[in-house]
């Protein structure tokens, strides 16, 4: 499959962060949806997620709040990327690697101790715990493959089937 900017997700990330999914240690990387975050991992149409309308209603004041907590349903539509492409940071010589994407799924946040993680939010935005919130954070998991290509800083390559 051809690696386009339309299959493909970005991310500049941390030496740990990059070395611990190069090394195998981590298989997964976790992405939260946020309101800042949402328009790389949702469809949106007029920076609007599009919803699933078999998953919550039109009618609903909450339908195109990437956070709404749905009781625990998702209901929109994620990008489906086929590529996680990693640089170290944002210098111009850097660690670099191509992953493909496995499978891609989203839960709900949790708490330690198992229960979901439910907000409500007050008149100057700041989200606040409430077990009965109309908010969660939704948080996308790529589920990583092997290494298609290393590029490291000092120029070495290495590719990986």
């Amino acid at each position: 499959m051809e690696v386009t900017k339309e299959n493909s997700f970005y991310l500049a990330v941390k030496q740990n962060v990059f070395d611990d999914i190069v090394s195998g240690k981590v298989k997964e990387f976790r992405y939260d949806i946020k309101d800042t975050t949402f328009l790389r991992l949702l469809k949106t149409v007029r920076k609007e997620p599009v919803f699933d309308p078999q998953k919550i209603s039109a009618n609903n004041k909450l339908c195109c709040d990437p956070m709404v907590y749905n009781n625990g349903v998702f209901p929109f539509f994620i990008k489906e990327y086929k590529f996680l492409f990693l640089a170290v940071g944002f210098a111009k010589l850097r660690d670099t690697a191509l992953i493909p994407i496995k499978k891609t799924e989203v839960v709900v946040s949790k708490k330690e101790d198992g229960t979901v993680v439910r907000l409500s939010f007050d008149d100057d935005g700041n989200g606040h715990p409430d077990p009965n919130g109309d908010y969660t954070i939704w948080t996308v998991v790529y589920h990583l493959g092997k290494i298609n290509q290393l590029i490291r800083k000092d120029g070495s390559k290495s590719s990986k089937s």
